[in-house]
């Protein structure tokens, strides 16, 4: 083998145009789905340029850009794009491959999970970054083939774009998620494609897609997504900076096309998205009646709204609950619990009058309890904490008030405390046994 560049990669894949600021309606829907596509090319006016949808549709490469390329030798190689080839819509990409043969290249190589002589396995994330004008590097799934030595690869997206322009009353920090009018179709996850036939299907689907970040009024937003059908439509989740959540749906049969551009025009919570919950939660207040959505939600009566604010304690089951869209409706809870569930995040600054919180057996990164200064009791061990923050816990005095310790994979704890906690650390909560071990003090 030996190394040989692999010349202008311009992209033959269509996107459709979408009408501009169309309502979300189901008319709305079936419109952009009808329209002209509209021609996408990969680009780039300077090396140092980001891949990302730029004006006009097209993709910029940016210097770390990286394919797979089969060529055939019993495993898939690895090409980076050369930085100072980048002009326009071509671009040069160089490495080892076997020359003379036929060529399958896919990019982005990050998503590659197996690659072979007739079909390509990738990842397309369920969590994606919110990105203004365009959608997140590394998320445009795309394939090109070459036969008889030629170096020339056309390649074609394998994915959709759902755009959206964000309202006003939708800026800031916030998470946007799409579902599928049955809540299972599959929208991201690990995604098999057969070359010659067209053939695909989801390994392992997630049926759900979120778009998380920071929204700026007026500015575009892409979900890419894969192609399929949403024979009962989809509904939208929007959960804001305080963990309240708005939904919306529409009932329409939706396609979703490869290459192709569904534009729902642009969102504004005040516009037909109602306020709701997870079921989860739901379940906890006594005498509601609201039935469920099937994507896990329940649309909130001003009725069910003023009882949610007056709950005190708040229990949830343990195993499935992977998000707690909606908590930011209940203001008034002095107790939640959470544990052992598949919690990534939580969002509790609003929830002001809680004393006692079990979160503990999760997935959590981050825990921010500075704003929860009433808390008597904290349960967070076994997540995957690396930091932990209790200094403006003055009353967590408990014997039993903190449990931080033993998180997943033996991460170690560093726990920023007062002297006065320290003391409390040394004398009892350190020695209680499995639950605060692996944990590093940090007196302030």
């Amino acid at each position: 083998m030996k190394t040989i560049r692999i010349l202008t990669l311009a992209v033959a894949a269509m996107l459709m145009a979408a009408c501009n600021n169309e309502e979300f309606t189901e008319s709305a829907v079936e419109n952009t789905v009808k329209g002209k596509p509209v021609h996408m090319t990969f680009t780039a006016d300077i090396p140092q340029t980001r891949t990302q949808l730029a004006a006009g549709n097209a993709v910029h490469w940016t210097e770390w850009d990286e394919i797979a390329l089969w060529d055939g030798s019993g495993e898939y190689q690895k090409l980076m794009v050369d930085a100072e080839s980048i002009d326009g819509s071509s671009a040069t990409f160089s490495g080892p491959a076997t020359p003379g043969a036929d060529y399958t290249a896919f990019y982005p190589l990050v998503a590659v999970e197996s690659m072979n002589a007739t079909s390509v396995t990738f990842n397309l994330p369920a969590e994606q970054t919110a990105v203004a004008g365009t959608f997140a590097s590394q998320l445009a799934p795309s394939l090109a083939r070459a036969t008889g030595g030629s170096t020339s690869l056309v390649f074609n997206n394998l994915c959709a774009l759902v755009k959206f322009t964000a309202g006003a009353d939708m800026a800031g920090e916030g998470t946007l998620t799409l579902v599928g009018g049955n809540a299972t179709e599959a929208l991201a996850g690990k995604y098999w494609l057969e070359y010659s036939t067209g053939n695909q299907s989801s390994a392992v689907k997630a049926t759900r897609i979120a778009l998380k970040g920071t929204f700026e009024a007026g500015k575009d937003y892409y979900f890419v997504v894969l192609p399929g059908t949403l024979p009962n439509g989809f509904s939208l989740l929007y959960k804001d900076s305080t963990d309240k959540l708005y939904r919306k749906a529409t009932g329409k049969s939706t396609e979703l096309k490869a290459g192709r551009i569904l534009n729902l025009g642009e969102l504004k919570l005040a516009d037909g998205f109602e306020k709701a919950v997870i079921k989860e939660i739901y379940a906890g207040l006594e005498g509601g009646t609201a039935s469920e959505n099937a994507d896990g939600t329940v649309t909130l009566s001003d009725a069910d709204l003023t009882a949610l604010a007056a709950m005190t304690e708040l229990d949830l089951p343990s195993g499935g609950v992977t998000s707690l869209g909606g908590i930011g409706y209940c203001t008034g809870l002095t107790t939640l619990k959470c544990v052992n569930n598949q919690l990534t995040e939580l969002n509790l600054n609003g929830l002001t009058q809680l004393t006692t919180l079990r979160c503990n057996a999760n997935q959590l990164t981050t825990l921010d309890v500075s704003q929860l200064t009433l808390l008597r009791e904290l349960w967070c061990n076994d997540n995957k904490l690396t930091k932990l923050d209790i200094t403006r816990l003055s009353n967590l005095t408990t014997d039993y008030g903190l449990l931080c310790g033993e998180q997943k994979d033996s991460r170690q704890l560093t726990l920023t405390l007062t002297a006065a906690q320290a003391t409390m650390w040394n004398d009892w909560w350190s020695s209680v046994p499995y639950y605060n071990t692996n944990v590093t003090l940090d007196v302030k």
